[in-house]
């Protein structure tokens, strides 16, 4: 059956402004070195702590965000950083790293910071003119929760986003790196036959959300939008991710149901998944059909 070793780290959608990271690195909780390419070589997932601020002439912060990213290294039997490759191993190794790392610094961006520092000094501008009480700058968020085994690094995030108006924005996001090819993968290619897999999800999907809207006392198409079944549909383009109890997918706010209702999320077992998986699938996940 699997074997599972998880690395929990404080760590959610749209890219914000550049800034340099934080001096120190997140404090990792059970942290450790996962998925040997060759015996001696480990990889290593951390978060790091980018922020940055935007402020108007008299010092009020206009923008800022602060994300939570999360860093990939490639480690020697002994602990020590790989830097530049030597042999062919530590090559395929860091070439995995930096595509890992490439999806999260992407975040990054000058003009992201500088659209939202602008269209807040609007907001400002006509608050101070009216006489109203200004309720603070626009802020993004990211924190990124990591799991990790010998053949997997899956992160659930999520972002969070102020940009005026009565309340924020909260999104849900979902990554899945298989560390035996370098790349990021989407769930459905874990399956032997993923037609299959797609619809048999979609039906376990729509029967959790139907009993959860009963348990409300609705109907789903009260609980949920009147088209939860079509979303549902789409579930692989939604937050999916792997934890040690299987397979979760996320739906943020708005997305499958109004903002009152919240995050909708809905889990399938390792057990559950198992008939569905190729031998590679099992392979990811470190099951075993027995």
């Amino acid at each position: 059956m699997k074997k599972l070793m998880i690395l929990l780290v404080l760590a959610a959608l749209v890219p914000a402004g550049c800034g340099a990271p934080a001096a120190d690195v997140v404090p990792q909780q059970t942290l450790q070195p996962a998925s040997p390419i060759q015996e001696a070589l480990t990889y290593q997932v951390e978060t790091r702590l980018w922020e940055d601020a935007a402020l108007a002439e008299d010092g009020t912060v206009l923008a800022s965000y602060s994300f939570h990213l999360p860093e990939m290294t490639v480690l020697t039997a002994e602990g020590v950083r790989v830097e530049a490759a030597r042999t062919a191993e530590e090559e395929t190794a860091l070439a995995a790293a930096e595509t890992f790392n490439q999806r999260f610094l992407d975040w990054l961006s000058d003009e992201e910071l500088d659209s939202m520092a602008q269209e807040a000094a609007q907001e400002l501008a006509w608050f101070r003119e009216s006489g109203t009480e200004w309720f603070g700058g626009y802020r993004q968020e990211l924190t990124v929760s990591t799991y990790q085994t010998e053949h997997l690094v899956s992160l659930e995030g999520t972002y969070y986003s102020y940009a005026g108006g009565a309340h924020p924005n909260t999104w849900h996001l979902g990554w899945n790196f298989d560390l035996d090819s370098g790349m990021f993968f989407g769930a459905e290619s874990l399956a032997a036959d993923s037609a299959e897999f797609q619809t048999a999800v979609l039906e376990e999907l729509i029967s959790q959300a139907d009993a959860r809207a009963a348990e409300n006392g609705l109907e789903p198409q009260e609980f949920f939008w009147a088209d939860y079944r079509d979303i549902l549909a789409n579930w692989s383009s939604y937050a999916v991710c792997f934890d040690p109890d299987g397979m979760l997918i996320s739906f943020s706010p708005y997305e499958l149901a109004s903002y009152a209702a919240g995050t909708q999320s809905f889990r399938l077992s390792y057990e559950w998944l198992l008939p569905y998986l190729s031998q590679h699938g099992l392979a990811v996940l470190e099951l075993t059909e027995e």
